[in-house]
This record gives C-alpha cells, sequence and structure tokens, in this order.
C-alpha cells in the first residue's frame, strides 16, 4: 500500500523503456550495433523512432568493445544524422595508476556517468565483453552480474540496452532461446528483440521484439 501506481514510461514506444533493461540479440553481420547507433541518434536530436513519439534530446552513454570509435562509430553516427556530442564512450576506466577494461562490476561508476549526463539510455555492446570473471552460461553468474545494473537503471530512469550475439542451437523452436549464453540474460531484460535478414533477401533486415513484460508485443519491422 505505500507503493504508488505508475505508468512505463518509453523511450520507444513499447520497445525500449526508461529504466529497464532491453537485449537486442542477433547474428554477426545482421545490424544489432547499426540499430543501438540509430536508437542512439535520434535519442540525441529528439527525432521520432519508427512507429513512435519523440523523446529527447537526451545524452546517451556507450560502451562498446567491438567497433573502434573513429572509423566506425562516429562515421554511423553521422550517417544517422545524430549529435555526438551527446554520446559518451567508455570501455577503460582508471583505478589509482591503473587502468583496467570496463565491466559489470563497475556499475557504481556507469551509474556516475548516467546522472552526470542526465542520460536517458547505456548501451552495452555485446554483453559479454562485459561481464569479466562472471561465466556467461552459469545462470548465477549471469543474474549476479546483471542484477545490479538493472537496480542502477530502476534507480536512474536510464534504459539499458544490450547486445547479445546468437548461439548455435539453430533447431531450437523459440527465439528467445537463442540468445548466446544464460537464459538469465533473457530473463532479465523487459523488452527483447532479434534482429534478422530472410535467407532470400540478404540485404533486408527485420527487427521483431519476442519479450515483453512491460507492454504488448509491437509489430515487426524492417
Amino acid at each position: 500500500s505505500d507503493v504508488q501506481p505508475e505508468r512505463v514510461q518509453w523511450i520507444w514506444d513499447h520497445r525500449i523503456a526508461r529504466g529497464k533493461p532491453v537485449l537486442i540479440m542477433g547474428n554477426p553481420g545482421q545490424g544489432k550495433s547499426m540499430l543501438t547507433i540509430a536508437i542512439a541518434a535520434a535519442v540525441t536530436t529528439g527525432a521520432p523512432l519508427p512507429g513512435s513519439r519523440a523523446f529527447g534530446p537526451a545524452d546517451v552513454i556507450l560502451a562498446s568493445a567491438e567497433d573502434a570509435l573513429a572509423d566506425t562509430i562516429r562515421p554511423r553516427l553521422d550517417a544517422a544524422g545524430g549529435d555526438p556530442s551527446r554520446v559518451h564512450a567508455v570501455s577503460i576506466v582508471r583505478r589509482g595508476d591503473r587502468e583496467s577494461f570496463l565491466t559489470l562490476e563497475d556499475v557504481d561508476l556507469l551509474e556516475k556517468l548516467v546522472i552526470k549526463h542526465a542520460a536517458a539510455v547505456l548501451m552495452i555492446d555485446p554483453l559479454m565483453a562485459f561481464l569479466g570473471k562472471a561465466d556467461a552460461h552459469r545462470d548465477q553468474d549471469v543474474r549476479t552480474a546483471i542484477s545490479p545494473l538493472a537496480k542502477m537503471a530502476e534507480r536512474t530512469g536510464a534504459a539499458v540496452v544490450v547486445v547479445v550475439h546468437m548461439n548455435k542451437q539453430a533447431s531450437t523452436s523459440s527465439a528467445l532461446y537463442r540468445s548466446g549464453g544464460s537464459i538469465g540474460i533473457v530473463g532479465a531484460a523487459r523488452t527483447a528483440f532479434l534482429v534478422a535478414g530472410p535467407p532470400e533477401d540478404p540485404d533486408r533486415k527485420v527487427r521483431a521484439c519476442v519479450k515483453s513484460n512491460i507492454g504488448p508485443l509491437p509489430p515487426a519491422s524492417a
């Protein structure tokens, strides 16, 4: 009775919600990272995402382990019409005199960055690169690593968008079980997306929402 009901606040209607973890999964080369940059570009300029109302402009924190900032991320952001002054990239953290690669154990640093820039979105691409010592295939390890991140999202109101590759279990009947690593990754996400292309048209990519705990499943779109 002490808890007051609240409406879900959407950055991208029925797809990305403020204060919630979001999963984007797909095989390599299917456009997962391109989708995250397109989302970042829209958030930084206040442009509406497809099928949604305008949100922003707001800042974005980007933790990327695979794409170079100068020759990949920045050109993609420019091509998508984003505002680079509102995107803050982080991958290396300093501890005293030592520098080390960012992991989810640095959630306190991520929270400080989100608060400092009043960021609406934190993007982690790909999740596996930032798990540190956690075993991505052990459910307990994954939930222990992701739970503080989800709590941080709830406290700050920032959406946490994580990217994962798909596993090789092509025979499974549900896309929810194709995410790489433990099922705990999908379990922690409040919405989850699959990015893929039909075999007969490899240049065409489709994004489909395969899970939502906070609203109706939106239609797939190219």
